[in-house]
């Protein structure tokens, strides 16, 4: 359904009042430290308090202790989830102290955001009543960061940056809400795994910034993008922020983020390097890692490296079943086990426990059928050209034949 222009002018000026842009204002306040704990205060007004839950404090657990590390660095993971929202709001936020490389790249990164949803309107302001620039800490290794949940993408980056010893970082509140301790412990052992048999260090941070915002408000409010508000604006620039005190940390000098997409995408997405490649805090740059390798060629490398080292690492790619391991009945379950078998590997040995063939491959497609036709054609091209590379057509199973062809049509 679509609908006319002057619908989407009237719901931006609900969130976002012409001309008086103090009507839309939020003072943040010195966080609460504890610990390796911290808390955000603030106090919103205006119209653009509706999209945030302000009954539920935002609060994240850091593995180490807080105390010493700059409120100006403290601060960025807060900013890093409300500044987009202020920009599409046009609302002012004030802060006490703000780290001076975030401050100076945060125009850059709202380029970034105008250039991807020319039909958003963009404006607000950030107003520091002190800058400080930062120094890592003291000793520090600056060894390199890498965002980490044990998926394709980010083993993949994992794997291409080896020799630098990144460190590997994942956050409880990602992809597993803040309170749900039995669906997270397989996801975190399998990062600590991970990271054991890679011989690199991990940590992991918990976060509740999923529950700072009301997305439904914010999806309706960004609806003339075409995109929802957490993929499309939110997840790249809110999951680098929490780094900045891990950066601090450790020194860091570069923050990985791997690639959903590649350059010949069409799909807008919040991590983008249009967007992730100028973020910057306290000394360290944010790098877009991998846009130039498609899904296939990352499952390749992971193959490989499994063949190479004779070690095999689980993935974590399944957004269907709680728990945290994988359905394998799913769309993205289905694509990568696709992409595995492809390759020559056993999906069973990658984490696909319940892979028992491509039978029901069809009929589990079916139930989302109107969605696979729309991603089919670009996630799907890369395997099947791969398949075609290394089988012979009367070697593939007729329940593939589908793929083989092209036609992206798999049988009930």
């Amino acid at each position: 359904m679509s609908f006319p222009s002057a619908f989407f002018a009237a719901l931006r000026r609900k969130f976002r009042p012409e001309g008086n842009t103090r009507k839309n204002r939020m003072v943040v306040y010195p966080s609460r430290v504890s610990g390796g704990s911290v808390v955000y205060q603030y106090r919103v007004s205006g119209g653009w308090a509706k999209c945030f839950r302000v009954e539920k404090s935002f609060r994240i657990a850091y593995p180490f202790n807080l105390e010493r590390i700059p409120e100006s660095v403290r601060i960025v993971p807060f900013l890093s989830q409300v500044m987009p929202v202020a920009w599409v709001c046009d609302a002012e936020v004030r802060v006490p102290v703000l780290d001076r490389d975030f401050r100076d790249c945060l125009d850059a990164v709202e380029g970034g955001y105008r250039a991807m949803h020319p039909a958003v309107a963009f404006g607000g302001k950030l107003v520091a009543k002190r800058l400080e620039t930062n120094a890592p800490a003291k000793g520090a290794a600056g060894r390199p960061l890498a965002c980490f949940s044990g998926g394709v993408d980010a083993l993949a980056t994992a794997l291409r940056h080896l020799a630098e010893k990144p460190v590997l970082a994942g956050i409880w509140g990602f992809d597993v809400s803040w309170g749900d301790k039995g669906a997270w412990a397989p996801v975190e052992a399998l990062i600590r795994t991970d990271a054991g048999k890679l011989s690199l260090e991990s940590l992991v941070l918990r976060s509740s910034f999923r529950d700072l915002l009301r997305m439904g408000e914010l999806d309706r409010l960004v609806a003339a993008s075409g995109d929802n508000w957490w993929h499309g604006f939110q997840h790249g620039l809110g999951i680098l922020g929490h780094l900045a005190p891990v950066a601090w940390k450790k020194g860091a000098r570069t923050v990985y983020i791997a690639s959903s997409f590649t350059a010949a995408d069409t799909y807008t997405c919040a991590s983008d390097p249009a967007i992730d490649n100028h973020v910057r805090f306290c000394g360290a740059a944010a790098i877009h890692d991998g846009y130039e390798w498609h899904r296939q060629d990352k499952i390749r490398r992971i193959v490989e490296h499994a063949r190479e080292t004779g070690v095999s690492f689980p993935l974590h790619v399944c957004w269907e079943k709680n728990g945290g391991d994988n359905c394998c009945h799913c769309e993205k379950c289905w694509r990568t086990m696709l992409a595995l078998w492809t390759e020559g590997a056993d999906p069973r040995d990658f984490g696909f426990a319940g892979f028992d063939g491509f039978g029901s491959l069809g009929a589990d497609i079916a139930r989302d059928a109107k969605n696979f036709r729309m991603l089919a054609p670009a996630r799907y091209g890369a395997i099947r050209e791969r398949l075609r590379s290394r089988f012979a057509e009367k070697d593939i199973p007729a329940e593939l034949q589908w793929l083989w062809n092209g036609d992206f049509a798999p049988p009930e």
